[in-house]
């Protein structure tokens, strides 16, 4: 037989030694997780609040003014760009394909002051580059991983992707636009859960925000997603309403061939169709 407690000390309450049924104990089970992570998401919507308040006093990031950002001039013909890669010029860098990673990487080292050449067997971003999930986003997943998991990459991970998706859509406006998602609630527990979570994300945005979420019950979730499933198939429950919030969505092909664009401004030589056969080596 355990000893007493000691006078004052706090009572726990053991849902098993209440001999209850074992459904009633895994309700409670089930209720008192859910209740804890209802509170961390609390807890990261506290603390993104605050980093929210800072990012509210950050300055504009201000667009380049070189010449290159130009959208007046008009960047080398293609004819141009294959004479130069045939007039035995010196580079300093040789990028060899014109996906996502390619064109970037050329755009950052010629607004660097280097020599860019980069050649691409096929069209540009005719490979994964135009095969993405086309969203901008910050990462949802990311932050409900940073607020269970503690990871503090994590968090920053989903501030430095808002970031990005703001720049990206100021400065592609005619590539990037508000997506509209769901977030369906069937039970009653995930309504706060969710909107909770949503609110978090937010606050973490704060100037890089597109819009607010909000709760739509089920009738305006219905009007505004009609394909949405008002049962439920594998518990059969219903419909309570969803957390609707705004991502970016781009054209990833289009964005693709903007950088190569942009890329050729800033002075690097950028080629499709060509193939690179061997690499030909001198003695050093």
């Amino acid at each position: 037989r355990p000893a007493p407690p000691h006078e004052g000390a706090p009572r726990t309450l053991n849902p098993e030694s209440l001999n209850l049924p074992p459904t009633t104990t895994r309700t409670m089970h089930f209720i008192a997780r859910r209740l804890l992570a209802g509170g961390g998401v609390a807890a990261a919507a506290a603390g993104a609040a605050a980093l929210g308040a800072i990012q509210l006093g950050m300055p504009e990031a201000q667009l380049p003014t070189e010449p290159w950002a130009d959208v007046t001039r008009v960047a080398k013909s293609r004819k141009e760009q294959i004479g130069a890669l045939r007039a035995g010029k010196e580079f300093d860098v040789l990028i060899i394909g014109g996906g996502a990673t390619g064109v970037g990487s050329a755009l950052d080292a010629a607004t660097r002051g280097l020599n860019v050449a980069l050649v691409e067997a096929e069209d540009f971003g005719s490979g994964t580059s135009s095969r993405s999930t086309k969203l901008v986003h910050g990462g949802v997943r990311y932050l409900e991983k940073a607020v269970f998991q503690l990871d503090y990459g994590q968090f920053k991970l989903v501030f430095e992707a808002l970031h990005e998706r703001r720049n990206l859509l100021r400065n592609a406006p005619h590539l990037v636009h508000a997506l509209p998602i769901a977030t369906p609630c069937y039970h009653l527990w995930e309504v706060p859960y969710y909107w909770a979570g949503m609110k978090a994300y937010d606050l973490v945005a704060g100037l890089s925000g597109l819009t607010m979420s909000r709760f739509c019950n089920a009738a305006e979730s219905l009007a505004m997603f009609p394909t949405m499933a008002v049962v439920r198939g594998d518990d059969g429950a219903s419909l309570k309403g969803t957390i609707v919030y705004q991502d970016g969505q781009f054209d990833d092909a289009r964005l693709n061939v903007a950088l190569a664009c942009t890329a050729a401004h800033a002075g690097a030589t950028v080629a499709n169709y060509c193939r690179v056969t061997r690499l030909v080596k001198d003695d050093d």
